[in-house]
Parts: C-alpha cells; sequence; structure tokens
C-alpha cells in the first residue's frame, strides 16, 4: 500500500485542499497545532470510518460546516485505489453517510460498514482478525499514535501481553483455552446430566427379565387353553351344520305355508271375481229382455232443418211489417200534428203575412183525407201482421214436437249401441268365467299337493332343542375367548413393555457409551489439548521473543550510541533498561531517551508483524508520529540511519523539527491561518 494523495474537505481545520505524497520519506512539518494530526486522523478515517470512542464525527467535521468528505487515493497490490468518505450534521449529531470505493476505474457505492469490509480485504488483513479490534494490525505495522506507544510501554506486563497477542494474532489460543474451559465446563455438565439419565439402568435390566418370565409363563398358559377352545369350536360346527339343515327345511316348510296362503286368496280372490262376473251377466241378459229394438229408426233432422229455415223467413217478414207499421203510425203523427200547427197559425213564420181561411181549410182538408189513407193501410198491415205472427207460432209447436221426437230418436240409437257393447262384454265375461273356473281347479289341485310340505311341529322341537345346546356351546366359547384374549392382551403388553425396556435399555447404554467418550474428550482437552495450545503460544511467541528483542535491541542501540545504557526484552515483552549495569525504571529515563524507547519498540513492532502476517499490504509505508520528541542533535543524525535500514517504499514523518528535513526526501509544509490549515 501507498498513499499517492488525499482530499480535504471541511475537515477539522481544512476547508478545502489536496495534499500529494511522493514514494519515499515524506515530512509533514508544522508548528504545534498547525493541522498535522489531523491529515493521519484523515487517512484513517478513510480507510476505516468514524468508531466511537477514538475518532467521532464531530471531532472531524469543521465546526459550523454541515458537510464534510475525505478523499483518499491509494496505490495497493498493483491497483489504482480512491476511497472517499462523507460527513453530515443531522440535529446535534454528525454522522457518517454511504461512501464509495473506485478501484481501477470501477466504483462500487457502499454503506460504511460495507466499505470498511472492502477495504479490510482490499489491505489483506486476516480474517479472524476482522471482527474485532479490526483497525489494530493497521495501529502497529502503518500508524501508531506516539501516545499509544508511550502507554504500551508504561502498562502492565499482563495488559501489554494481552495487546501484543492481539497484534500478533495470539489472542485466539488465549481463546481457545478460556473456550475449552468453557466447553469442558459443559461436558461436566453433559456428562452429570447423562448420568442422571442412566442411574436406573440396572433396574430396567431387572424388570425386563422378569417381564421376560412373566410372558413365558402367560404364553404356557395359552397353549394350555388353546385346545378346548378350538374343540368347542369344531363341536359349534357340527350343530350350526345340523341346525343350518333344519332351518333349510323350515325355510322350505315356510315358504310352502306362504305358497299355500297365497293359493287361498288366489282362490278366494278368482271366485270373487266370477260371481261378480255371473251377476253382470244375468243383469245384461236383463237389460236386454226389457229394450224392443224392432221398431224402425227415423232421421227428422233433414225436416228440422227445412222448417228452421220457413220460421227463419216469417221472422224476417214479421220484421219488415213491424217496420212498415212502425213507418205508417209515424206519418199518421206527423199528419196530425201538421193539422193542428195550421189551425193554430195566424202568421206565416217565414213571410209574416196573415193565413187566410180558405189556405187553412184546405190544409186541414188535405191532411185528413191523407190520415184516412194512412190508417186504411195501417189497419191492412195490422191484419197481415197478426196472421203472420199465427203462422209462426204453429211453425214453432211442429218444430219442437219435431225435434222432441228427433231427441227420442237419438236415445233409442244409444240404447241399441249400447245393448250391443254390452252383449259382447256379456261374451268377454263368460269366456272369463270359463278360464276361471280351469285356474280355480288348478289351484286346488296344487294346494292338495303342498300339504304335505308344509313344516310340522316335530322339526321345529328338534330345531330348538339342537339351538338349546349350541346357545350353551357358545357362552362356552365366548367365555374362553375372553379368556383368550385376556391372555393375547396380557402377552402384548408384555410385548410393548419388553420392546419399549429394550428401547430404553439400549438409548441408555447408547448413552452410558456417550458418557465414556465424553470423559476421554473431557482428559484429552484437560490434560492435553490446553496444554498443547499453551506450548505452541509459548513457542510462536518465543520465536518472535527472539525477532522482536534482536530488532528492539539493535534498533535502540543505532538510536543511543552509549556504551553505558542497554535494552532488552523479557519473557512478557517488558523492555528492560540497564545502565552501569544496574537495572533502572522506564519512568527514570530522559524524555529522548524514553522516545528512543518507544521508536525502537514500534519499529521491532512493525517489523515483527509484517514478518508474521505474510498476506497483509501494508508492508511499504509506515507513518512516524512525532518520533524525535526530546531527541539531542546526534541522535536526529542517527535517525537517518534507522530509517535507511527501514527499506520501506513510502515513510511519513509527521514532526515540528525542522532538523528532519536534513535527511528527508520531500517536505509538505502546513501552515495555519487564524483556525485555517493551508498546505504550502
Amino acid at each position: 500500500m501507498l498513499i499517492k494523495s488525499l482530499h480535504l474537505e471541511n475537515i477539522r481545520s481544512y476547508a478545502d485542499e489536496n495534499i500529494e505524497f511522493p514514494e519515499g520519506s515524506v515530512l509533514l512539518s508544522g508548528d504545534i497545532g498547525a493541522g498535522k494530526s489531523t491529515v493521519l486522523l484523515s487517512i484513517e478515517f478513510a480507510l476505516f470510518g468514524i468508531k466511537k470512542p477514538g475518532l467521532s464525527g464531530g471531532a472531524l467535521l469543521r465546526k459550523g460546516s454541515k458537510r464534510g468528505s475525505v478523499e483518499l487515493k491509494m496505490l495497493i497490490d498493483g491497483k489504482n485505489v480512491i476511497i472517499k468518505r462523507t460527513l453530515h450534521m443531522q440535529k446535534n449529531d454528525v454522522r457518517q453517510d454511504s461512501g464509495s470505493i473506485i478501484i481501477d476505474g470501477v466504483e462500487t457505492k457502499a454503506t460504511p460498514i460495507e466499505l470498511k469490509s472492502i477495504v479490510l480485504n482490499l489491505l489483506g488483513y486476516p480474517k479472524a482478525l476482522l471482527r474485532k479490534q479490526k483497525e489494530i494490525i493497521f495501529r502497529y505495522t502503518v500508524y501508531t499514535p506516539q501516545e499509544e506507544m508511550k502507554a504500551i510501554l508504561f502498562e502492565d506486563s499482563e495488559g501489554r501481553l494481552n495487546t501484543l497477542r492481539k497484534a500478533f494474532g495470539l489472542d485466539k489460543y488465549r481463546r481457545i483455552r478460556e473456550n475449552c474451559l468453557v466447553y469442558t465446563k459443559k461436558l461436566k455438565d453433559r456428562k452429570k446430566y447423562l448420568s442422571g439419565q442412566i442411574v436406573d439402568l440396572t433396574e430396567k435390566k431387572q424388570t425386563l427379565s422378569k417381564t421376560i418370565d412373566e410372558l413365558k409363563k402367560t404364553n404356557e398358559d395359552f397353549e394350555v387353553m388353546r385346545p378346548g377352545l378350538i374343540d368347542v369350536k369344531n363341536r359349534i360346527g357340527n350343530y350350526k351344520k345340523k341346525i343350518d339343515i333344519i332351518n333349510e327345511q323350515i325355510k322350505q316348510g315356510q315358504l310352502a305355508q306362504k305358497k299355500y296362503e297365497l293359493f287361498t286368496v288366489r282362490l278366494q280372490a278368482l271366485a270373487k271375481e266370477r260371481r261378480n262376473n255371473t251377476i253382470l251377466i244375468e243383469q245384461i241378459k236383463k237389460e236386454c229382455g226389457e229394450l224392443n229394438i224392432t221398431e224402425k229408426i227415423m232421421d227428422y233432422s233433414g225436416f228440422l232443418s227445412f222448417l228452421h229455415e220457413v220460421l227463419n223467413e216469417h221472422e224476417t217478414n214479421i220484421q219488415k211489417l213491424s217496420k212498415s207499421l212502425n213507418e205508417f203510425e209515424l206519418m199518421l203523427r206527423n199528419s196530425s200534428e201538421l193539422k193542428n200547427k195550421i189551425i193554430s197559425l195566424s202568421k206565416c213564420p217565414l213571410c209574416e203575412q196573415e193565413v187566410s181561411a180558405d189556405y187553412k181549410k184546405n190544409i186541414v182538408k188535405r191532411e185528413e183525407e191523407t190520415q184516412k189513407s194512412l190508417t186504411g193501410k195501417r189497419d191492412r198491415l195490422e191484419k197481415d201482421m197478426k196472421k203472420a205472427n199465427e203462422e209462426l207460432s204453429l211453425l214453432k209447436s211442429d218444430y219442437e214436437e219435431i225435434k222432441k221426437m228427433q231427441s227420442e230418436q237419438e236415445l233409442m240409437k244409444y240404447k241399441i249401441k249400447n245393448l250391443l257393447e254390452k252383449n259382447k262384454q256379456m261374451g268377454v265375461l263368460e269366456n272369463r268365467n270359463i278360464e276361471l273356473k280351469k285356474e280355480i281347479g288348478q289351484i286346488n289341485q296344487d294346494k292338495i299337493q303342498l300339504r304335505n310340505e308344509l313344516p310340522t311341529k316335530d322339526i321345529e322341537e328338534k330345531h330348538n332343542m339342537l339351538q338349546d345346546e349350541m346357545n350353551k356351546l357358545l357362552a362356552a366359547e365366548r367365555e374362553a375367548e375372553l379368556e383368550n384374549a385376556r391372555l393375547e392382551n396380557q402377552m402384548d403388553s408384555y410385548a410393548k413393555n419388553i420392546s419399549m425396556f429394550l428401547v430404553e435399555i439400549q438409548e441408555k447404554e447408547k448413552i452410558k457409551l456417550t458418557i465414556h467418550d465424553i470423559s476421554k474428550l473431557q482428559i484429552w482437552l484437560e490434560d492435553f489439548f490446553i496444554n498443547l495450545s499453551s506450548v505452541i503460544e509459548k513457542h510462536i511467541l518465543s520465536k518472535l521473543y527472539g525477532e522482536f528483542n534482536e530488532r528492539f535491541v539493535s534498533t535502540f542501540d543505532t538510536l543511543m550510541a552509549d556504551e553505558n545504557i542497554s535494552v532488552r526484552l523479557n519473557d512478557e515483552f517488558t523492555p528492560i533498561i540497564q545502565q552501569n549495569g544496574y537495572d533502572i525504571e522506564l519512568n527514570h529515563l530522559s524524555g529522548g531517551e524514553k522516545t528512543s524507547v518507544a521508536l525502537s519498540y514500534r519499529i521491532a513492532l512493525n517489523y515483527v508483524i509484517n514478518d508474521l502476517v505474510s498476506q497483509i499490504k501494508t508492508k511499504d509505508i509506515i507513518i512516524l508520529d512525532e518520533p524525535t520528541d526530546g531527541f539531542s542533535d546526534d541522535q536526529f543524525d542517527r535517525v537517518r540511519d534507522v530509517l535507511d535500514k527501514l527499506k520501506i517504499k513510502q515513510i511519513i514523518i509527521v514532526s515540528h523539527e525542522s532538523k528532519i528535513e536534513s535527511f528527508v526526501d520531500n517536505v509538505i509544509n502546513i501552515k495555519k491561518n487564524v483556525n485555517l490549515s493551508i498546505i504550502s
């Protein structure tokens, strides 16, 4: 991994700055508070995002700004990588938004957590270290704040060793031992629980043996009882055959009885039908004798039709006469009214002239002559009308008489037709009586034959006697079957219990074997595996200790050209300092000496971790935060030798000491103008 550039927008004291990082040694130079540490925190934020506590959004976002961003360009394993993360103010809290990562021109949008996972994979950090303390390798290989390194040196030995275990990836062995202790406790609890489940194993085996004996005894009783039941069933079978034969005989007799009764009913029905037919024949003969069919049948329908036409003509003529008579009556009334009007008239209603007496006289005379003529004609019409009504009355009387005669003739025709039909019916009835006589004779013969087949009292008594005997056998059979069923149920119950006991005992035997296996596993874990993990850890720590101690001592010796003071590490990786042959406390060293110890420890730690974790991609870069705090002029010169020995492609040094500029390849000056950091 190599850092190429860093762009800051509204991050702490930076408004909008872009910082280019070349290869080789680079010095971030500036006064205290100029903004050098902000650059390192921004690099860490771009890689891993904000974290609480340690690196919060509120500590990064520039005061008064609503949004801020960091864009980091890197070269990782030959790939050009650009990471961009943003911050925004939300109410009273600063939160990070979803970011993006561009790998060789391919952009991926991701949430903060997803982005961190992608970066960790790019950096090649072991998956085992990705769950907790995710940035610990970065802290001890790339960038460790000076105060954190000094804190490790001043920690108690157990705390320091645990921190180094995490850095070296050896914390897993301690977790293995702790997990083993937890697991062995669970094994003991499991063994205790399983032991409680087999505490009655011996008792179950005894109960099983007893149940098997009881099943054998019950089976023997069943075999003893079985022949008696078979004998009863055979005897019942024989009785049943005899009863079936008698039942068949009784059935046949009952069928004969029913048939005999049906014959009797049929005879009664046939005899009744024959009697009814005889009575009906006599009645028909009597009716035929009473009816005289020798008279000639006359047909008056033609004459009735002629009379009907004549009647219609007379009625039409009378209507005409009545109409003419009404007309003459009307003319007489009109003439009389005119006569009376003329007599009483004095002036003409039209011309209003006086009407003369002669004129009136002539008119009256004329009307009287007219009335006389009309009266004569009316009288003649009345005579004709009277004569026509008399003739019509006679015609109607004749018509009704002839109509009555026609009805009598029709009735006679119906009676003759009915008589002929009855004669025909009588022939049918006589033929039917002949057939009935034959059928009655045949049924009487059949009844005589059936009398021998009718059931007798002896066979019923024999049937009842056999049935009583079989009922006794059936009762005995039921008792035997009940006993048989009881024994079978008892044997089934014993068999089920035996099966259940066998399953339980088998399960308990399995549990017993499981307990044995658990005991073996427990012994193996407690007596071998836990000790083995400690041995492995000690072996690895021993190897690491050798490399760590060698690098630590050589770096310190380079920085401190004083033969009176020397350093080494004890078994717990605690620095042991000797001066003039005496051990002295780290706290008693001068500022420059403490910094030398811390820087040596830091460089040794970087070397060992990079060597141990071969797949990480951060071996080409190291960031040193104030590595020369308290150094003398001679020590500044020696720092150059230490950096040359590192053979790292990119070394970023953060310091306010201008003397370092003399031995680095590149210098980035940071100045602060009021509250704004500027790259110059």
